[in-house]
């Protein structure tokens, strides 16, 4: 049986609740169903060792280091094109099943990378931050072309439907 391709894509690896969800979910998946591959737009992390541990591919489109003084905030900004580029590449190269995205700048630069490729697109929402007029516009239109939402609580599925106008019958709890 051939296995499914994943790629998880992430802002970083930062220590937080999404990284670590998505730490916790490559770990349990089945190797023999699944091959797995990682990609950050947004650089390392502390916990870019415990991703290491589990054998997973890692792919930085972007800058590896975190950006987190102002200059280095604005060479990211200034960069994001190339980011974008690079994801575009690799994901064409890949080929995957599935492109599971989490937080707002992997949705929005995994979704516009994977499109026109002959994938799913899976984006986990984790929060219920109120965001800015244009990224709130262009993860709108992100999140109702996702093909499934994975929703962390009742009160997220309840913010993605109030908040971003998506259709309830696409978000999972």
């Amino acid at each position: 049986m051939k296995r499914k391709k994943l790629i998880f894509i992430l802002n970083n690896f930062l220590i937080g609740g999404a990284e670590r969800l998505i730490l916790e979910i490559i770990k349990n998946l089945d190797r023999n169903e699944f091959e797995i591959n990682i990609v950050t737009v947004f650089g390392s992390g502390p916990i870019e060792v415990e991703f290491r541990k589990l054998g997973t591919p890692i792919f930085f489109a972007g800058p590896k280091r975190y950006p987190s003084s102002v200059f280095l905030k604005i060479v990211w900004i200034l960069s994001t094109p190339f980011v974008f580029l690079r994801l575009i590449v690799f994901l064409r190269k890949i080929k995957p099943d599935v492109v599971i995205t989490s937080l707002y700048q992997a949705d929005i630069l995994g979704y516009w990378a994977s499109f026109r490729l002959n994938t799913k697109l899976v984006s986990i929402q984790h929060d219920v931050v109120r965001i800015n007029p244009i990224i709130r516009w262009l993860k709108t239109r992100v999140l109702k072309n996702t093909n499934k939402i994975i929703a962390i609580s009742n009160k997220v599925k309840q913010f993605l439907i109030e908040y971003f106008r998506v259709s309830a019958s696409k978000i999972e709890v």
